[in-house]
């Protein structure tokens, strides 16, 4: 699916350097825009206008892309990094003729803040979301030589297993609450007032009778004994026990519960159902004393191998 942004630019026109060394920043004009999630993004002749570029004095075969690395800046001062931006391949539908028209535009693949890998001995996705910027940022320029294009590798010959299903994932995080007020670790929707959440997920595809492997965060500052319970598409599949804190001021703030499971798809429906929908039910303690947060949740699921959205 190609995504549409709004193009959040402005013009860098002051030297930039990194480490001492020269980057490409620091020379040219520049146009900065951001992307939310990875996709195929689109640029066309109105957003370049919009940017306060005339495309009709553009050759498109100098438009250039530019971009960093995905995700948070290792923390570790001697860990590997980039230190400045690297191009990209992209594609400009109608740049052969050297002119950019009205119903020529730019296609490229962007990856958003977040990042994820996949872990071959847990069969698992392993997500990290961003907790300093809800957005990825890339950068246009327009060149004095010809720009990277993506190419079109040649197909392979000879017989070769059929594939027609994939490894797919869904995750949910929100961060709204630190409750040291201080630290990386954030928690998102409280159950406190409301007792209960509901997550959907534009799914389809799902292959029957596969496994759906899920994972569950949870926390609770209780100082007697609580629990979650799950349901996926309204059929209960878990119940994460929570054990009491000391009610003491300088005892622990709250307990997480972290769970993995694996079901399949037949006892939740999922291959029958286009949106897949997970409900949170916090059960208090018997004490007033007693609230909730989601952490995160993060499933993974085979899915038919087809254009989505």
């Amino acid at each position: 699916m190609i995504k549409k942004f709004h193009f959040i630019i402005f013009l860098l026109s002051s030297g930039i350097s990194a480490l001492g060394q020269s980057s490409v920043l620091n020379s040219g004009n520049w146009y900065k825009f951001s992307v939310t999630s990875d996709g195929i993004f689109k640029i066309d002749y109105s957003l370049l206008q919009k940017a306060g570029i005339d495309p009709a004095q553009v050759d498109p075969k100098k438009i250039r892309i530019y971009g960093g690395q995905a995700g948070m800046l290792p923390q570790a001062n001697n860990s590997n990094r980039i230190i400045d931006l690297s191009e990209i391949p992209i594609s400009i539908v109608g740049e052969a003729d050297g002119k950019f028209d009205a119903s020529d535009y730019i296609l490229f693949y962007a990856q958003g803040p977040d990042t994820y890998s996949y872990d071959l001995k847990s069969n698992f996705f392993a997500y990290q979301n961003n907790l300093y910027s809800d957005k990825n940022f890339y950068f246009l320029t327009i060149s004095e030589s010809a720009g990277k294009r993506t190419t079109q590798s040649q197909n392979l010959s000879g017989n070769f297993p059929v594939i027609d299903q994939f490894d797919n994932f869904a995750y949910y995080e929100t961060d709204k609450y630190n409750l040291l007020h201080s630290g990386r670790q954030w928690f998102g929707e409280q159950f406190d007032q409301s007792l209960q959440l509901t997550i959907q997920f534009d799914l389809t595809g799902i292959v029957p009778n596969s496994n759906i492997k899920l994972t569950s965060h949870v926390m609770a500052q209780s100082i007697t004994d609580c629990s979650f319970n799950l349901s996926f598409n309204n059929n209960s599949i878990l119940t994460q026990q929570i054990q009491a804190v000391p009610n003491s001021t300088f005892a622990i703030k709250g307990r997480v519960a972290a769970d993995t499971i694996s079901i399949s798809e037949v006892l939740v429906n999922a291959s029958t159902q286009s949106t897949q929908q997970i409900h949170y039910q916090f059960n208090k303690g018997t004490s007033g004393i007693s609230v909730g947060y989601l952490d995160y949740l993060l499933f993974t699921v085979k899915r038919k191998l087809a254009l989505y959205g």
